[in-house]
């Protein structure tokens, strides 16, 4: 799904949103408050990714590592360029447009908002 559409969709779900925030204003105020966090929390990730690169499956062959704990095994050469390569991911989404190798981890910049690396051995 291309961008626009993405976020065409959110849109929707936003005036359904906030529909249901007139529906609710004489209602249980704790429990919509609650339920508004979860849709806003839900919404926000939605346009992170539709802003964004992570457009991608994450194959179930891949290895997924932490930012933190990529870094550190490619500082200390346990992961190198000739065991493979990755790319950035935010929840469950990666994006191929930004290869991440062990070789170049002082030029290459991971993402700030990346949460890991998916990992693909050679």
């Amino acid at each position: 799904m291309d961008t626009q559409k993405r976020l065409l969709l959110i849109i929707d779900e936003m005036k359904e949103l906030l529909s249901r925030a007139q529906a609710h204003v004489s209602g249980d105020n704790e429990h919509f408050a609650n339920e508004l966090e979860c849709y806003l929390a839900t919404l926000n990730s939605r346009l992170i990714e539709a802003r964004s690169g992570y457009r991608d499956p994450i194959p179930s062959y891949s290895t997924i590592f932490k930012v933190k704990d990529f870094l550190e095994l490619a500082n200390d050469s346990s992961l190198t360029s000739e065991d493979g390569y990755g790319f950035p991911a935010l929840n469950d989404k990666m994006d191929r447009s930004a290869s991440i190798v062990p070789s170049r981890i002082g030029k290459t910049i991971v993402p700030d908002d990346a949460t890991h690396i998916v990992w693909f051995n050679k």
